[in-house]
């Protein structure tokens, strides 16, 4: 036999959030007992978004067809980076000197020790009277020009004072021994060309201290200066530039405190003339010099100091 019910439905909830029940009531025509069903309403899965290759990312179905000599031109401006990221650009207080840097300082107190020495001695060249430590005074601003430029101002500076106090200690060695009596079986023209080197005049030593130490700080200085304001350009224009200030402090100051009254004042002005342009001239030739032993130091120490940097070497 044929049946047919008629079903009615009670909505009590019809609109429902995603993952929730809706109650449905079920009754029959003949009075059957209700059913309570309860249909879940099961949210449709999110669709995966599918990634679609960008022009310049790699293809990992085809990364076994790349060729080896591809992958080596991508590294290689990372290993440049990498390299150029161990060069310091300052000096911190974990700084260590090195045996390349105490040998380069060495010969520059050296330098200036004998400088001083053997200054009281007046040469001719080409028919043009000068000290004798013309010859090897202009190698201090080269050694102090490649200490400026590699180590930056402030370990030039230490190093310019270091020369000071150890030149001071060895002029009063002098001085003393000069003014000690001399032995009988020295022989007396001996004895006055010792105490002629090596017995300078107060005067003197005093014009030598004061040049030396204006005339090597206004040089370094304007090393440093030059060296930000050109971004580490143009070595040449550096180097004779801030030389040609430095000498210009250095020269006139040790002429005049040394000689203002004992020589008039036209010979005055040619001492000062004479000796700076040869100095300058020095530094001119030196400058292939000072192109090649700077790329060799900063390449050796991995070292290359702008003062425009906030760390500060620790002169203690």
């Amino acid at each position: 036999m044929e049946r047919k019910d008629r079903l009615e439905f009670d909505v009590e909830d019809v609109k429902m959030p995603e993952g929730k029940a809706i109650n449905l009531n079920l009754k029959t025509e003949k009075g059957k007992k209700t059913q309570n069903r309860k249909l879940v309403e099961k949210p449709n899965p999110p669709k995966k978004a599918v990634k679609k290759p960008e022009k310049n990312e790699l293809d990992l179905s085809s990364a076994k067809t790349v060729n080896h000599t591809e992958e080596k031109v991508v590294k290689k401006p990372v290993q440049q980076e990498v390299k150029e990221s161990k060069v310091r650009t300052s000096l911190g207080s974990d700084f260590k000197m090195s045996k390349l840097l105490f040998f380069i300082v060495t010969v520059y107190i050296t330098t200036l020790i004998v400088s001083n020495t053997i200054g009281s001695k007046i040469i001719s060249v080409f028919s043009l009277d000068l000290a004798a430590s013309v010859i090897v005074f202009p190698i201090i601003y080269v050694i102090a020009d490649l200490l400026t430029e590699v180590y930056g101002f402030k370990f030039a500076r230490f190093v310019i004072w270091v020369g000071f106090a150890i030149n001071l200690y060895v002029v009063i060695i002098y001085m003393i021994v000069a003014n000690i009596p001399f032995s009988s079986v020295m022989n007396p023209t001996d004895g006055a060309a010792y105490a002629t080197v090596f017995g300078s005049t107060f005067r003197i030593l005093f014009a030598s201290f004061v040049s030396y130490l204006a005339g090597s700080y206004a040089n370094a200085k304007s090393m440093s200066v030059l060296k930000v304001k050109l971004n580490g350009e143009k070595l040449w224009v550096r180097t004779i530039g801030s030389t040609i200030i430095g000498e210009a402090i250095d020269t006139f100051l040790f002429i005049t405190i040394a000689f203002t009254g004992i020589v008039g004042f036209w010979a005055l002005m040619g001492l000062v003339i004479t000796q700076y342009i040869i100095k300058v001239i020095y530094e001119i030739c030196c400058t292939p010099i000072i192109y090649w032993a700077t790329e060799r130091v900063k390449e050796s120490e991995g070292i290359d100091v702008y003062d425009d940097n906030e760390l500060e070497f620790d002169e203690r």
